[in-house]
């Protein structure tokens, strides 16, 4: 198809304003078109992923089930009781991972309950030794860099509520993980 070339000045207003709407309609439809496409497309890569998702499921959960006996093994083995939340398989030439990743994340009460745990502990400084406690405990009350509480130390200051046996200080404790955890 060749270009034809149109000089505006031997058109009338008319024709330059039929000329217009055409550009215009053009375009609405190419848009109209391009979401169609993708209307069509994304539900058949959804369809693939959650395929693949469900497969991978299935592998993962048979992989856990071919090392389960190789965990007991270990444990007996070494004479421990494992805690290990991933555990590393090597042969001379490949290496498997298997375990759990822990998100560690918290709804918007978590801030309300570090709070309650910030005024309990700061109530326990009453001499140079409580404050050094005092400064152990805000240490593990720390957010990290992304500005978020680790898990594992909400589980040690959930054993060291138990310790004190405070109402207030169980209750800011426990505010996070029993909202989070619920689902």
């Amino acid at each position: 198809m060749t270009a034809t070339t149109i000089n505006p000045d031997d058109l009338t207003e008319q024709q330059l304003q039929d000329l217009l709407a055409k550009k215009l309609n053009q375009k609405a439809n190419d848009r109209n078109a391009y979401k169609t496409i993708v209307a069509d497309t994304v539900p058949q890569a959804v369809a693939l992923l959650r395929k693949t998702s469900d497969d991978l499921t299935d592998v993962k959960a048979h992989i856990f089930n071919l090392f389960r006996d190789v965990l007991t093994l270990k444990a007996s083995v070494y004479n421990i009781k494992d805690q290990q939340q991933t555990h590393t398989f090597s042969d001379d030439q490949h290496s498997i991972t298997i375990g759990y990743r822990v998100n560690d994340s918290w709804d918007d009460t978590c801030h309300s309950g570090v709070q309650k745990v910030n005024e309990f502990i700061k109530s326990l400084a009453t001499d140079a030794d409580s404050a050094k406690l005092v400064n152990t405990i805000f240490r593990l009350l720390k957010k990290d860099a992304k500005g978020n509480l680790r898990a594992s130390r909400v589980i040690e200051l959930q054993k060291m509520a138990d310790e004190f046996n405070s109402a207030e200080f169980k209750d800011g404790v426990d505010t996070p993980p029993k909202r989070q955890w619920q689902g």
